[in-house]
């Protein structure tokens, strides 16, 4: 545990370095580091609250987001209705990252992990251990962040304001339902991790399985709600001059449903310790993304790049599904025959067929497809 937090200070240090070398529009030295210690204690980078995950004690982590995102959320808006300036209000955010933090170390679900962190040797070798364990899955993680932005980057660059307001309003609308997604898998990571260190094919098929058919059928009805009600619902609530966002939303909808199941698929290697392949399956998805974007003459920007969105999505889907089905299944075959069988050979009873991982392929694309066609009858 002590190895992770130093493992998160050396990645933070390393960040602010980058940031300060690169010729970037960076704000003021002081905002600067307030919004890295911010980033730095968020509950996506929480080492408690992760260990809370490792336990299964979703139920508590649940109570301290939801209660630390109210808190936030009334201070900010105070301070804002007070005309505060941003140094204020990232001065309040830290402040609610730092208190929250607090208030986890005085869990008694979570004191195990204090107590963990006081018995564990520490040094550089154990820390530089950690750093480079933890690099390939890092990685992979700042190109999945990155990826979303790469169209609100070429439409700031070749776009219009007006443009850039319709997208970005209905990007971050679609976007935050993404919770549906990380609440899944989430939830589902540790059994996963455990069936996998067991040798228990059957366990893996069942968690996979069970997360991707949940998500589905949570995302199509959410899906199919955005794509027939977007456009009557923005007509109705926003301004005249944001009235295409029902219309970017309804064409986004699809890609939403990728970027939810990609998320499961992504956890899904981590599990298997497959990062860098996860990381190679993104790449490509820049290169789509960015190609039919820039290719499709004719197209508004905001349609572009939402059609660019989803089509990348779906390249990383089937690169991720491709790499999650050859290399897992190795490793999945060779650990349950080690575990099960007196010679180290991988047994064909164990697992055979396209399902060996568990991933309902049909289900999958038949929805991709479903979606697809409703968003474009929809327009």
């Amino acid at each position: 545990f002590r190895r992770c937090l130093g493992a998160k200070l050396f990645y933070t240090l390393a960040t602010v370095g980058l940031l300060s070398l690169l010729p970037l529009n960076l704000p003021s030295a002081a905002c600067l580091l307030i919004s890295l210690l911010v980033a730095a204690g968020q509950p996506g980078t929480d080492p408690f609250l992760w260990f809370l995950r490792s336990r299964d004690r979703l139920d508590v982590e649940a109570g301290l987001v939801v209660a630390y995102r109210l808190i936030l959320a009334a201070a900010t808006l105070t301070a804002a209705l007070l005309d505060a300036d941003v140094v204020t209000l990232l001065l309040i955010w830290l402040v609610c990252n730092v208190l929250r933090m607090a208030a986890e170390m005085r869990l008694p679900a979570v004191r195990e992990a204090v107590a963990i962190a006081n018995d564990e040797p520490m040094g550089l070798n154990q820390i530089a251990s950690t750093v480079s364990a933890a690099f390939p899955i890092g990685a992979s993680l700042f190109l999945t962040a990155l990826y979303p932005r790469v169209g609100i980057l070429l439409l700031n660059t070749f776009g219009t304001d007006h443009e850039v307001s319709v997208f970005g309003t209905a990007f971050k609308l679609v976007n935050a339902a993404g919770f549906v997604s990380t609440s899944i898998v989430l939830s589902s990571f540790p059994r996963l991790v455990r069936a996998i260190e067991s040798g228990d094919p059957g366990g893996v098929r069942q968690v996979v399985f069970r997360k991707m058919c949940l998500m589905t059928a949570v995302l199509i009805p959410l899906c199919a709600a955005g794509i027939y009600f977007a456009v009557p619902l923005s007509a109705a609530c926003f301004p005249p001059n944001l009235s295409d966002v029902g219309r970017i939303i309804s064409l986004l909808m699809p890609g939403l449903y990728l970027v939810c199941i990609n998320m499961g698929i992504k956890f899904t290697l981590s599990a298997f310790g497959l990062d860098w392949y996860d990381f190679a399956a993104v790449l490509p998805g820049f290169v789509v993304f960015s190609l039919f974007t820039l290719m499709a003459d004719g197209v508004a920007w905001p349609v572009r790049i939402a059609l660019g969105w989803t089509c990348g999505e779906a390249a990383i889907l089937i690169l991720r599904l491709t790499f999650l089905r050859r290399r897992a299944g190795e490793r999945m075959v060779i650990s349950s025959a080690l575990t099960e069988l007196p010679v180290g050979r991988p047994s064909a009873s164990l697992l055979t067929g396209s399902d060996r991982i568990g991933i309902p392929y049909g289900v999958i694309f038949g929805t991709i497809v479903l979606l697809t066609c409703a968003a474009a009858r929809a327009q």
